[in-house]
């Protein structure tokens, strides 16, 4: 991994593709004018096409969706597939 890839909070960045179009979604922060009262401003992560971002909505719209949903599916897709691998002693065998 190079760039930002090492430290981005977005795991499927450039992996799903955009059913539309078939370009690379990306991750993407939309702010809003509000701050949390500890400080930080509001911000919600998404997945938007790539080819909508660079060159615009003649290409493909610019759909976002919940960062969330996609992360939270795809780790519980993989933590079924480990546990039906390694059975139920699974996760004590990765650990060791």
């Amino acid at each position: 991994m190079t760039g930002k890839a090492k430290t981005s909070p977005y795991l499927l960045s450039g992996l799903i593709k955009c059913g539309a179009c078939g370009g690379s979604m990306h991750g993407r922060t939309t702010w809003k004018n509000k701050w949390r009262k500890d400080g930080p401003r509001i911000g919600t992560k998404y997945y938007v096409c790539g080819a909508a971002i660079t060159k615009g909505k003649s290409v493909c719209q610019p759909v976002q969706f919940p960062q969330r949903v996609f992360d939270d599916f795809v780790l519980d897709f993989v933590a079924r597939r480990i546990d039906a691998f390694l059975g139920r002693q699974g996760r004590a065998k990765l650990r060791a």
